[in-house]
């Protein structure tokens, strides 16, 4: 958290123009080393097939195993975060810092994965993203304003062509 407050917190206090306050991308960093603790993003990399089918087979489970695990879910979140941060980037202009294509190679893996992987009920887990919007629940995500249910919710219904399959959820408030 120190990283953040004396970092990142110091752009968010300042006047500048929406283009200047991260201009390097630090806080899509931030949001990524959450990726590299909350799942084996080798593993992943590797049931996405890059080292050929068998080992996508043997890599497959794990990523099954993870997209239902409480780290999956907080992955999920810090990769959906990471997802909505570099849409704003603006198009043209400055080049992006090096470290923006991994970051948002490793966001895509992650939320691809957990998307395809989990089984749970999505009115279950909007709850559990519900949960999560609690300040006491997730420290890394205490500074942040919004409403992960929402956020969430609007992008699972968004990847399965606008709707939501199985049990209903609340309507989406964005």
């Amino acid at each position: 958290m120190s990283f953040y407050n004396h970092y990142l917190h110091p752009f968010q206090q300042l006047s500048f123009p929406q283009g200047d306050k991260d201009k390097y991308c630090q806080q899509a960093l931030w949001y990524a080393n959450f990726l590299s603790l909350l799942a084996d993003l080798d593993c992943l990399e590797q049931a996405l097939g890059c080292e050929g089918f068998d080992e996508a087979q043997r890599n497959t489970s794990y990523a099954r195993a993870w997209a239902n695990s409480s780290d999956g879910l907080r992955c999920a979140i810090h990769a959906v975060l990471i997802l909505r941060l570099l849409e704003t980037l603006p198009a043209g202009g400055t080049e992006p810092a090096i470290h923006v294509p991994q970051v948002l190679f490793r966001a895509t893996i992650v939320w691809l994965y957990y998307l395809r992987f989990y089984v749970g009920d999505p009115a279950e887990w909007y709850e559990q993203c519900q949960a999560f919007n609690n300040p006491n629940s997730l420290s890394e995500l205490r500074h942040i304003s919004v409403n992960l249910g929402n956020l969430f919710l609007s992008l699972w219904i968004s990847s399965r062509g606008g709707e939501a399959h199985q049990n209903p959820v609340p309507p989406v408030d964005m």
